[in-house]
């Protein structure tokens, strides 16, 4: 069993829950993905070596330029974090959601293009490593979760997850994202957005899915369909009208080809990130486990989402 993160930054447990919550409806949550700078150092690395075994190439950097870390990548950042000692990370992919309306499921989706393609202007790149059957590639990801009150516009941290961090030796439990069935590249972890002392902790698991296993392709990669070729290099090199009127599109599709220069064999691009609430569930001798929200009937699903509602009402918001 991994042992459950619980919110870093929580401030201290406000009073009793006040009689009227507010709604999820009334909440917009705001998610931030960051990536540890020492993967944007290690892929310039291999940019520098490779020209080095060929002068003649036309040079080439990081997707994460210098210029993007001036201007908003870089520290400091609204999400702060006070552990890193002398590394950094930088600030890749940020995006603002409703709550599903049904479930309280709060999910962030990149938008797809007219052929059901990622937009490769609205995600962010993950190496998903070769034949990582140990998480490791989660080692440089971390998710921040804030919701925000439509009726003061307060704020509250409920959810940062750091990634895998690997606390004994081998085997042994680990913190962070987690790769759920072993070799899917899909980020999972359970996370206690709140444990109060007179009743059950409020639960919920995050989700950081890259579409190297499985979800939609990005612009620029083959199909998952049989016969359906990766395009040449020349073919992803090159400038469409339509990218030529579009500068942002352009920096996007040499953003991505840089990427995979470096992961040729095991690039992705984020598709999702979501965040899940659970409830707890009284199995007689079972015992209580947690599970979906959403997997209860209509009234339990309508009665644990109100519950989900009074207690982020119980959180400390500024």
């Amino acid at each position: 069993e991994r042992p459950k993160f619980t919110c870093t930054t929580e401030g201290p447990v406000g009073p009793e829950a006040p009689s009227l919550a507010t709604p999820l409806a009334d909440m917009s949550f705001v998610f931030e993905v960051f990536e540890l700078d020492g993967r944007r150092r290690r892929r310039e690395c291999w940019h520098d070596d490779f020209r080095e075994d060929d002068p003649d190439e036309e040079p080439r950097r990081d997707f994460v330029t210098d210029k993007m870390l001036h201007a908003f990548a870089g520290p400091p950042h609204f999400a702060s974090r006070d552990d890193l000692g002398t590394t950094t990370e930088n600030l890749l992919w940020t995006h603002t959601v409703r709550a599903c309306e049904h479930d309280g499921t709060v999910l962030a989706l990149v938008p797809l293009d007219d052929t059901g393609r990622l937009l490769r202007t609205h995600t962010v790149f993950v190496d998903s490593g070769m034949d990582d059957y140990h998480s490791e590639w989660c080692i440089p990801w971390r998710v921040v979760v804030t919701a925000v009150r439509d009726c003061d516009g307060k704020m509250c941290q409920i959810a940062d997850v750091r990634g895998l961090k690997i606390t004994g030796g081998k085997n042994e439990p680990t913190h962070g994202f987690w790769e759920a069935g072993g070799d899917t590249c899909t980020g999972n972890v359970e996370f206690c957005v709140g444990d109060f002392d007179d009743e059950e902790s409020l639960e919920c698991n995050l989700h950081f899915l890259p579409n190297s296993t499985f979800g939609p392709r990005v612009q620029g990669q083959p199909g998952r369909g049989l016969g359906e070729v990766a395009p040449s290099d020349d073919e992803r090199d090159s400038v469409t009208e339509e990218e030529a009127s579009d500068p942002a599109a352009a920096i996007a599709k040499e953003a991505f080809s840089s990427f995979m220069d470096t992961a040729f064999q095991s690039g992705g691009a984020v598709f999702e990130v979501s965040l899940t609430w659970l409830a707890l569930y009284d199995h007689g001798d079972i015992g209580e486990f947690l599970e979906p929200i959403h997997e209860g009937s209509p009234a339990e699903i309508a009665t644990n989402v109100q519950t989900v509602a009074r207690k982020l009402a119980r959180l400390t918001w500024a």
